[in-house]
């Protein structure tokens, strides 16, 4: 709890106590055993609305403690309607198990409004009563706006200063909702004590209405709760869909891109084989022709890159629905190495030569491993080992990503593939790339397999149907696309 909080309800319990004073200075009131019976029952009927509380949000609680509260305003004198209402309060607090600050907050507000509303009812009503005359039913509406006003800036003030945000600026966007519901509940306690002030015995059945109430406002807002984070949910979709868009646009963008730039790559690759087929004759020292060399090198790793890019926007190219998942694996490698290197990851590769196709376009199964790549680079921040390793089981391919990294919790484990369910907010994860990984390779007829263990490392075993035998012409280096 902030320090600001801290003297806030400071002020407010201090306030309250000042108000409780106020109301016990010197005055004939007409007190007798029937007020004192009746402020005890009112404490009593206080207490038992506020055991119902329900959640307005993830730290905030409210109760219907509004209608026993007025009714006590209007039965009871000011020390005794102050009391009733601290009474309660507190007990309610007590039997909640609340900490101390929030008792301590709650009874001061209850202090503040029930004290400042008995004292005004009493000095505008003259003898106190509220229905015997017109001044009287003019003094009840008079409490009820100073009960709702002082409550509601004080809880408002409280959680301005809990959020840092302007009070008065969130009051104005629900004050309307407050007043009817504030409305609905001093309504009824203005019935009940209308009717306990001609039998006390009806008292008895305020208890139902007041349960009725609070079930029907904790309904409300449990509903309101969900729509609110439906709504935030729809609006992050919406944000991951419009990102969805741009990174498609970007995608046909590069695959333009890819080819433009593969046929300068070309002709430079093409000019340096030719000055390195010629050494003797045109490179006249060893610094020269290593120069060259690099340029070859360099040129041989862009046109690497561009064919994965390609492949990630291409089918294959007779069309068939199968991929090799030692060359996916190897494109992703290719496409990743900054990161790869970046996180000083060493990466081990155990492939099981001449496996068959598995079914699926290329584009989609590295998806799935660009996904689980990607991961266990994040989980080894401070460097570590990925192992790569393919083999053949029956009918499946099996391929396992496994990463020396920290590991996942087992709470987490059931989590991981849900969407939007993320262990990496801060570095601005979005919780989908295992749940399109999964969704993937369940569209394949295939399925994701997790084993984790904190502080050991991930292993990720994908099983993918197998699709064709593997064809003889094709071979894990032959990456390299010529426009």
């Amino acid at each position: 709890m902030s320090l600001a909080l801290r003297l806030y309800i400071g002020a407010v319990v201090a306030l309250g106590a000042a108000m409780s004073a106020l109301s016990f200075l010197p005055q004939h009131y007409a007190i007798g055993a029937y007020h004192v019976g009746l402020a005890a029952g009112l404490a009593g009927l206080i207490g038992l609305a506020g055991t119902f509380p329900f959640a307005i949000s993830s730290k905030i609680k409210a109760n219907v403690t509004t209608a026993p509260l007025f009714a006590a305003v209007l039965l009871l004198p000011p020390p005794l309607a102050t009391t009733a209402a601290v009474t309660g309060i507190a007990v309610s607090g007590l039997i909640l198990k609340r900490k101390g600050h929030v008792v301590a907050f709650n009874s001061g507000t209850a202090s503040v409004y029930a004290g400042g509303a008995g004292t005004a009812m009493v000095a505008l009503a003259g003898d106190g009563t509220f229905f015997s005359a017109p001044e009287g039913l003019a003094a009840s509406v008079l409490a009820a706006g100073i009960m709702f006003v002082a409550n509601r800036a004080m809880v408002m003030g409280a959680a301005a200063i809990e959020s840092r945000k302007n009070p008065v600026r969130e009051w104005a966007r629900q004050w309307r909702r407050d007043i009817a519901q504030e409305s609905a509940l001093f309504s009824l306690g203005f019935g009940a004590a209308f009717g306990t002030s001609l039998a006390p015995w009806a008292m008895a059945f305020f208890i139902l209405p007041v349960i009725a109430i609070q079930r029907a406002f904790a309904s409300v807002v449990a509903l309101n709760t969900k729509l609110t984070a439906q709504m935030e949910q729809l609006k992050t979709t919406q944000a991951i869909l419009i990102q969805a868009e741009k990174l498609a646009s970007l995608g046909i963008m590069a695959t333009g891109a890819s080819h433009q730039i593969n046929n300068p790559v070309f002709v430079m690759k093409g000019r340096a084989e030719m000055l390195l087929a010629g050494a003797d004759r045109y490179l006249c020292s060893d610094k020269a022709r290593k120069h060259v060399e690099s340029i070859r090198d360099m040129s041989d790793r862009v046109s690497s890159i561009i064919g994965c890019m390609l492949a990630q926007s291409e089918p294959t190219e007779d069309g068939s629905p199968c991929t090799d998942v030692n060359e996916a694996l190897e494109r992703m490698l290719t496409l990743l190495e900054s990161k790869v290197t970046k996180a000083s990851v060493q990466v081990i590769r155990d492939y099981q030569e001449d496996l068959p196709l598995v079914s699926g376009e290329p584009v989609q199964v590295q998806e799935v491993f660009g996904n689980l790549i990607s991961n266990a680079c994040d989980a080894m921040p401070g460097g570590g080992t990925l192992r790569l390793k393919t083999r053949w089981s029956e009918l499946e391919a099996v391929v396992e990503i496994s990463d020396t990294g920290t590991g996942i919790p087992e709470a987490d484990q059931k989590h991981l593939f849900e969407p939007f369910f993320t262990t990496k907010k801060a570095q601005g994860g979005t919780g989908l790339g295992l749940y399109l990984a999964k969704t993937i390779a369940d569209r394949l007829g295939g399925s994701i397999q997790v084993i984790s263990r904190v502080g050991q490392g991930t292993t990720f075993r994908i099983l993918l149907p197998v699709g064709e035998p593997r064809p003889v012409e094709r071979r894990l280096g032959e990456l390299v696309h010529s426009a």
